[in-house]
């Protein structure tokens, strides 16, 4: 796996599909020749799309230079967080000139949280103008995003030992 500018190639985002914008923007959903959904994610259809290893979770970036992303469990330190992408994407993702076809660049946010907890992941971007409030009255500039992953083993197990019966 080699590097350009600090993000892993196979991770970097492809130019767009050709063809009508209808199959570019289903083939950049999912490419059934691949078999992957949104093509620049680990998370495929076979796999649950990160589900039962762990969640993941995409943010959209618009119209701007470099900007850095991160994330924490404000409630716990428990909840591993992992940027496969990095913690931003450099400029050169970001060719807006409203042109037809083009697709916004997003971030994916894997995370592995503690089993059967309510786990809270806050993200915030990281640039100039945006201003960061977390205040219960008037939040701004992050996002949060709640996430509860049941254990289920036993509830597995007892269904295999049913069915071989």
């Amino acid at each position: 796996m080699s590097k350009s500018n600090g993000v892993d190639t196979d991770w970097a985002r492809s130019p767009p599909p050709a063809g009508p914008l209808w199959m570019r923007i289903c083939k950049a959903i999912y490419d059934p020749e691949e078999k992957s959904f949104l093509g620049r994610t680990p998370k495929r259809w076979d796999d649950n799309y990160g589900y039962p290893d762990s969640p993941c979770f995409f943010i959209k970036l618009n119209k701007h230079q470099q900007i850095w992303v991160s994330c924490w469990d404000p409630s716990s330190n428990d909840t591993r967080i992992e940027y496969p992408w990095g913690r931003g994407l450099p400029g050169r993702f970001y060719p807006y000139l409203n042109d037809d076809g083009y697709l916004s660049p997003f971030l994916a946010i894997k995370i592995k949280p503690q089993v059967n907890r309510l786990s809270s992941v806050r993200c915030r971007a990281w640039a100039k103008n945006i201003r960061y409030n977390k205040s219960l009255k008037e939040p701004s500039g992050f996002t949060l995003i709640q996430i509860f992953v049941e254990d289920n083993t036993a509830l597995n197990n007892t269904e295999t030992l049913a069915e071989s019966k």
